[in-house]
C-alpha cells in the first residue's frame, strides 16, 4: 500500500519524485519482456520507489534520540571540496556537528609509489570498453614478482585478462580469479597465504579487504570506477544538484577510488605501488585526469608519481 501511495504522489510531479515517510523517493515504472509458466512471451511492469534522500527520516528517528554519535571513515569528506557539508546534509546532521580530519598514521611518501599510465595505446586489451594495456599490466605484475591485486570494474575485462594470463607461458605466478561462483573468502585467504600470487578481482574487493604485508605489494586498477549511469543515478544527480551539490557523481567516483587504493597500505610494514592503467588519466582533456590529479595531492601528498614501469621496478628493488 505504501508503494502505491508513493506512485500516486509521484504522478503529480514533473520529475517523478515525491516526499513520504521523511524520505525523498524517485518512482520508476520499468517495463521488460519475459516468459510465463507456459513459456509464452509476456510483458511485465515493475514499480520501484528508490530513496534519494533519507535525511529527515534519520534526523527524526535517530539523531534526535541519540545523545552522542561518532562516525569514523577515510571517505566521510567530500573530496571535491574537502568539506563535510554533503555528509551533514545527506544524513540530516546538525550543521554545527563537530568535525575533525585526522591525518593518516602511515608514511605514504616512504611506503608507496604511484604509477599512472603514460597513455600509450599499443597493446590495448582487445575487448569492448577496455582502456588499459595488457602489456603494461603484465610488466607491473612482473615488477612486483606477482604479489598483485588487480581490480576490475567489468567482469568481461576480468575474464579477458584471466584468459590472457592462463595462456601466457611466461606468466609464472599462482593465479586466483574471482570467477562466477567463486568463494570470495577462499580467494582472500589464498591470496594472503601465497605471497607470490596474483588475484584478479571485481568491485567487491574495492573495500573491506585487508592484506598487510608483502602478499599485496602491487595494487592495479585497470579502469577508473564511475557509478553506473542509469535512471536511478540520474535521479540522484538531479536531486542533489538542486540541494546545492552539483558534483555528486564525481564525489561518489572519488569515494570508490580512494577506498580501492586504500587496500595497499594497511600497516607500518607495508610497502608497495598503486597503479591506474586507464589511459584517460594521461589526457588533460579528460575529466578523469583532472579528478585523479586533484585527489592525489589531497590524499597522498608527497608521494612520488611516475608513468615509467622501469621506475616501478627500480623503486621496488631499492
Amino acid at each position: 500500500s505504501r508503494l502505491f501511495w508513493l506512485v500516486g504522489q509521484s504522478v503529480t510531479t514533473r520529475d517523478g519524485t515525491c516526499e513520504g515517510y521523511g524520505t525523498t523517493f524517485a518512482v520508476f515504472a520499468d517495463g521488460y519482456v519475459g516468459r510465463d509458466m507456459n513459456g509464452r512471451d509476456k510483458q511485465d511492469i515493475r514499480l520501484r520507489a528508490v530513496p534519494l534522500d533519507v535525511s529527515q527520516f534519520l534526523k527524526r528517528n535517530l539523531w534526535s534520540k541519540a545523545p552522542s554519535t561518532t562516525m569514523i571513515s577515510a571517505t566521510l569528506r567530500d573530496y571535491t571540496d574537502g568539506s563535510f557539508r554533503f555528509l551533514k546534509r545527506s544524513l540530516g546532521l546538525n550543521s554545527e556537528a563537530k568535525e575533525v580530519v585526522v591525518s593518516s598514521p602511515f608514511n605514504f611518501s616512504q611506503q608507496m609509489l604511484i604509477h599512472l599510465t603514460d597513455g600509450a595505446r599499443q597493446d590495448m586489451a582487445e575487448i569492448r570498453g577496455a582502456r588499459f594495456s595488457i602489456g603494461e599490466l603484465k610488466n607491473l605484475i612482473n615488477a612486483s614478482s606477482g604479489r598483485s591485486l588487480v581490480l576490475f570494474t567489468s567482469i568481461a575485462e576480468l575474464e579477458y585478462v584471466a584468459a590472457e594470463l592462463r595462456t601466457d607461458k611466461a606468466f609464472k605466478y599462482p593465479l586466483l580469479v574471482q570467477e562466477k561462483g567463486a568463494d570470495k573468502a577462499y580467494l582472500a585467504t589464498r591470496f594472503k597465504e601465497d605471497t607470490d600470487s596474483v588475484l584478479l578481482a571485481s568491485k567487491t574487493f574495492f573495500q573491506g579487504f585487508d592484506v598487510p604485508g608483502e602478499s599485496l605489494t602491487s595494487l592495479i586498477m585497470c579502469k577508473y570506477s564511475l557509478p553506473q549511469y542509469n535512471a536511478t543515478t540520474i535521479a540522484l544527480i538531479n536531486h542533489w544538484k538542486k540541494q546545492g551539490f552539483p558534483k555528486w557523481y564525481e564525489m561518489k567516483s572519488i569515494e570508490t577510488f580512494v577506498q580501492a587504493w586504500g587496500r595497499l597500505i594497511r600497516s607500518d610494514g607495508c610497502r608497495g605501488v598503486v597503479s591506474l592503467l586507464d589511459y584517460r588519466v594521461s589526457d588533460p582533456k579528460e575529466s578523469i585526469y583532472k579528478t585523479v590529479h586533484a585527489v592525489i595531492p589531497a590524499v597522498y601528498g608527497g608521494v612520488e608519481v611516475t608513468g615509467d614501469v622501469e621506475r616501478v621496478q627500480e623503486w621496488l628493488d631499492s
